[in-house]
């Protein structure tokens, strides 16, 4: 948790533009979802030896992350 503040603090300036708080959040919250669920002892549905909820999670991620890196880069255009 305190990685994340920090992190956040230190990119602040990221966060001005309308829309990067909320990807970075989805980023983060996806992340720790995605670390948590190996954590749990449920026995739910498993594909390719992750379970259902680890890749709901890992897409989140992967989708904030493109976005992110997509921003970024029209930004600099």
């Amino acid at each position: 948790a305190l990685f994340v503040i920090f992190l956040t603090l230190f990119l602040k300036e990221k966060f001005k533009t309308p829309g990067n708080l909320t990807l970075y959040g989805i980023l983060n919250y996806s992340l720790f979802r995605f670390l948590e669920e190996f954590t749990l002892g449920e026995e739910t549905a498993i594909f390719l030896d992750l379970r259902v909820e680890q890749w709901i999670a890992l897409t989140g991620f992967i989708t904030a992350g493109i976005w992110i890196l997509a921003r970024y880069k029209n930004k600099k255009s």
